[in-house]
């Protein structure tokens, strides 16, 4: 008797939790969509009209717009990077539980690229912060070297995901497929997710890469934003009918 009341009482139990999980993932999703909104929303404000970082323009007018600007490019570095990436600790495992079942092997795989995706974001986003605050402290010093370590800095950014849109992509079209499989989120959802996913691999590419990386920036911002709707509003569904 008591077995079986401890197991009735589990079964009531987890149900809770992993909606509750979803139900944070779905908030971190529509996180995740705003500093994607304020990430070109800063960029076409302030950074686009500069040109800052084009490699046609020489690093210590770089150095000097970095200067000027170096409190918003701190907060800028800050949202698109490390709050994004937190957010995708969040919401990986959250939208796994969802479109699990349908596909295990192709949702443990997109999992994976998404967690390392946040690690990636996290890299960047310290490496932007910790690297502008150095060319800023040597251009009160040596020009040149400041200007050396922004040129060090933008690859380091670039490479490591500043730049290339391919984990990302992989995660959002691996989770999209499987997601069409077990039929948990709606099917257009996941049509863009797949179009995204593609776009964000595709910036790997010699060609139209900066196409392919707006494309990618404007799908992850509304399959961010539906996939989050879609997390909350589930969540809230299901925990009526348990409850």
């Amino acid at each position: 008797m008591n077995t079986s009341l401890r197991q009735a009482t589990t079964d009531a139990v987890l149900p809770d939790r992993r909606l509750s999980g979803q139900r944070a993932g779905g908030w971190a999703a529509i996180l995740q969509a705003a500093t994607f909104i304020v990430g070109f929303a800063v960029y076409g404000t302030v950074i686009a009209g500069a040109d800052y970082g084009a490699l046609a323009i020489d690093p210590a007018t770089h150095v000097a717009f970095l200067v000027d600007n170096q409190p918003i490019l701190h907060v800028w570095y800050a949202v698109i990077y490390l709050v994004f990436g937190g957010g995708l600790v969040v919401l990986a495992p959250a939208i796994y539980d969802r479109v699990r079942s349908g596909a295990p092997t192709m949702a443990r795989a997109g999992t994976i690229f998404g967690l390392i995706w946040a690690t990636l974001m996290f890299a960047v986003g310290m490496t932007a912060i910790v690297g502008g605050n150095t060319v800023a402290t040597l251009a009160e010093i040596d020009g040149d070297r400041a200007a050396a370590a922004w040129s060090t800095t933008r690859l380091l950014v670039e490479g490591m995901g500043g730049g290339i849109e391919v984990v990302g992509g992989l995660w959002i079209g691996l989770i999209s497929m499987a997601a069409l499989r077990s039929g948990t989120l709606p099917v257009w959802l996941n049509r863009i997710g797949v179009v995204t996913g593609i776009a964000g691999i595709a910036t790997t590419s010699l060609i139209a890469a900066e196409a392919t990386t707006s494309l990618f920036g404007l799908g992850c911002i509304v399959w961010f934003t539906w996939v989050g709707i879609d997390l909350v509003r589930g969540a809230g569904t299901e925990t009526s009918r348990v409850r």
